[in-house]
Formats: structure tokens, sequence, C-alpha cells
């Protein structure tokens, strides 16, 4: 994380020219102030505790830069509105929108691997399986391995909201495929339980209220530069697609999310990986 002090000296990185000099100016540099004062108040009564960083600005965070292809986005997004002209955007709530039929998907992988048939022929036999057939095989399979290759071929997607810092650490992980959308304040702000604890959530909400007015104001001219100013706990929308082995190893806050929704779209993997012996267990 860069300095406060470069921040100071620093109100308008190369990518931010466009509001040097512009009637926002002023309005960027005293909102600016603002949070940091409140990012060192807060800071003094929890020190050296990283989450008082979700108060400074996405402004100065290295990683946090508006590209192009970011600011295509925007334009494209503004193109698709036309046909959404009523919709706002909603916060969104972590959800599974698409996962494998356990009973169809995996017997059939299973049966591609270990029969010699046609993947005409295996769909057919598939067809005839019975339910419990299909959950016997499922059974004997995870029962008889040791590991479970089979799973790389079983995709689930996520959607979900995280704040910056924990989107910098989602981004650690293999995924099969990963879209985050530019922060918007509808998306809400994370609110850490130590704040909440501490007698500093009145300071937090009016720091997250003064950066949302600025925002408010600028948004409506320079949009693009508009989100430098919400500080980082304002939440990203992210959509991601993984498979099981990859979830099994996943570095992130989120995790603890996922695999009640893995439990629930696909329960005889999940029950079966938790009984096995192996460092399978879902956390």
């Amino acid at each position: 994380m860069i300095s406060i002090e470069a921040i100071k000296n620093n109100y308008f990185p190369d990518h931010l020219s466009a509001l040097r000099h512009s009637e926002y100016e002023f309005l960027f540099r005293d909102t600016i102030d603002f949070i940091l004062a409140q990012h060192k108040l807060i800071t003094n009564e929890l020190p050296d505790d990283p989450l008082t960083d979700l108060l400074l600005p996405h402004a100065y965070h290295p990683n946090f830069i508006i590209d192009p292809e970011t600011a295509n986005h925007a334009q494209y997004e503004s193109y698709l509105s036309q046909y959404f002209p009523l919709e706002r955007p909603s916060k969104p709530e972590t959800r599974i929108i698409k996962h494998p039929e356990e009973e169809t998907d995996l017997v059939r992988i299973l049966f591609q691997k270990f029969t010699p048939l046609k993947y005409e022929k295996i769909i057919e036999r598939q067809k005839m399986l019975t339910l419990e057939q299909k959950e016997n095989i499922l059974n004997q399979y995870f029962t008889g391995h040791q590991s479970y290759p089979e799973l790389d071929f079983l995709s689930y997607t996520f959607e979900t909201a995280v704040n910056f810092l924990e989107l910098e650490q989602l981004k650690t992980n293999n995924f099969q495929a990963f879209i985050t959308l530019p922060v918007n304040p509808t998306f809400g702000y994370h609110t850490p339980e130590k704040i909440v604890n501490s007698g500093l959530l009145s300071t937090y909400v009016m720091t997250m209220k003064r950066s949302l007015d600025a925002f408010s104001k600028i948004s409506g001219d320079l949009s693009t530069y508009a989100c430098y100013l919400l500080p980082l706990a304002f939440q990203h929308k992210v959509i991601f697609t993984i498979n099981i082995n990859q979830l099994l190893g996943l570095n992130s806050s989120v995790v603890a999310d996922l695999w009640p929704l893995v439990k629930t779209a696909t329960p005889t993997i999940y029950h079966n990986l938790q009984k096995s012996k192996q460092n399978y267990a879902p956390q």
C-alpha cells in the first residue's frame, strides 16, 4: 500500500490528470483529506490492523488503475443500458448460478474414463440407469479412489461481491474463468466486525457517506474517475468459474460462503468429499 505521505504529496497521478484543474479538483482534494483524516483516527484506535486500509481511497492503491479495457467496459455498459432502462444495479448476494448435475455429468465422465464405450452408447446406458444406481456408482467411486482428478471436469460458477483487498487475494487463485465488475456504490461496502465492536462505526459510516456524496457529484461528468474516491471497503461484483479441486485449494475469505452452495447443488459429491480420508474435506 502506498504511504499516506505519498498520497498527500501526489493528489493527481498521471491516471487522474483529467481531474486536475477541473471544476471537481477542490472537491476531490477536500474529500481525500477528509477520508485520510478519518483513516488516521481509526488507525490510532486500531494500530497494526490491516483492515483499517479499507478506509483508504481506491485512487492510491497501486494495483487500482482504470485501464483502457475498463473504460471500454464502462462505455459498453452504457450502451447495454438501453435494453434495461428501468433497472438499477442491486447488491449481489453470494450465489451459485451454474453447477453440474452430479448424477448425470459425473457418471458420464466416469463411464467415459472407465469403459470402452463410445460417447453415444454411454449416453444411452446412462439414461437407462435409476437414480439409486447412479448414486451407487458415485459412492463406489469415492470409496475406491485416493484422488479425484475426474472432478476437474465439473465446473461451478459463482457470483459474489468483495471489497478490493479481498479481490486482490481472490485473484491469486486459479480459476477457469474470472470476471470483475468495476466498483459500484450500489454493491455496498464491507464493515469489519472489529469496527462495529470498537465504537468507531459512526466514524466509519460517515467516511463512506462523505465519499458517496463526492462520487455522486463527480460521476455525472467524469464517471470513469469517480470510483477512485470510494474507499477500498466498497465492493466489486465478481463472477468466477471453478472446479471442485480448485475450490478445495481456494485461498479466500469467501470460501466459507461457497461450500454450503456446493452442498445444496451437488450433495452426493459434497458428502463423499467430507467422508474422504484424504485432505478433501470442505472447510
